[in-house]
C-alpha cells in the first residue's frame, strides 16, 4: 500500500486533500559545477540512479580550457574569496535534498559552487556532497560547506578520483550510494 492509499484509508477525504497540499515535497535535485567533465559524469550517474532533477552551474565567464591557467585562477579566486557571477541560480526551493557536486579546487569547493552556496538557496535543505579530485580527496570541502550552510543538514558524501567516475565499478558504487542517500 502506498502513502496516498494509506492516508485515504485512515483519514477523511477532506483531511487527505489538505495533507496532500501541505506535505513537503520529498524530491531530490543534483546541483553541480564541472570544469573537466568528471563532475558532470558523476552528476549523470546520480540522476540515472535516482531520477533526480539536475542543474549545472554555469559561470557567466567560462573558465580557460588550460588546466594550468585554471589552477592559478582558482587559487587567486579562493584567496580573494571571489564568487563568480553565474548565468542563473537554480531554484531548489521545492526539493528536500540536494546532491551538491564540485571538483576539488585548492582543497575546497570550486568558485562557481561557492557562489551558489552563498546564495542561501540551500538553507534548510539536506545537502549530499560529492567531489572529484586529483589527489586531495575531500580537502576542507566538508568543513567549508558546514560553515557556509549552518541552517542545512550535511549528509555523508562521496569522493572520486578524477575520471574514475567513467569506470563501471565506480558507476555501480555511485548508484548504490545515491539511492541510499536520496530522499
Amino acid at each position: 500500500m502506498n502513502r496516498s492509499d494509506f492516508l485515504k484509508a485512515i483519514l477523511p477525504i477532506a483531511a487527505v486533500s489538505a495533507f496532500a497540499e501541505t506535505a513537503p515535497a520529498r524530491k531530490t535535485a543534483v546541483v553541480f559545477y564541472s570544469w573537466s567533465g568528471n563532475t558532470r559524469e558523476f552528476a549523470r550517474a546520480i540522476r540515472e540512479a535516482t531520477g533526480a532533477d539536475v542543474f549545472e552551474l554555469e559561470p557567466k565567464t567560462k573558465y580557460s580550457d588550460s588546466y594550468s591557467v585554471v589552477v592559478k585562477q582558482a587559487k587567486r579566486e579562493l584567496e580573494e574569496q571571489y564568487k563568480p557571477p553565474l548565468n542563473s541560480i537554480p531554484d531548489v526551493s521545492k526539493y528536500a535534498a540536494v546532491f551538491l557536486g564540485t571538483p576539488n579546487w585548492w582543497g575546497t569547493m570550486s568558485s562557481p559552487v561557492r557562489t551558489f552556496v552563498a546564495s542561501g538557496a540551500l538553507d534548510g535543505k539536506r545537502i549530499i556532497p560529492f567531489i572529484t579530485h586529483r589527489g586531495s580527496r575531500w580537502g576542507n570541502f566538508p568543513a567549508d560547506l558546514k560553515k557556509a550552510c549552518p541552517k542545512s543538514e550535511i549528509a555523508d558524501g562521496m569522493v572520486l578520483w578524477g575520471d574514475s567516475v567513467k569506470k563501471t565499478s565506480a558507476r555501480r558504487d555511485i548508484a548504490a550510494w545515491a539511492k541510499k542517500s536520496a530522499v
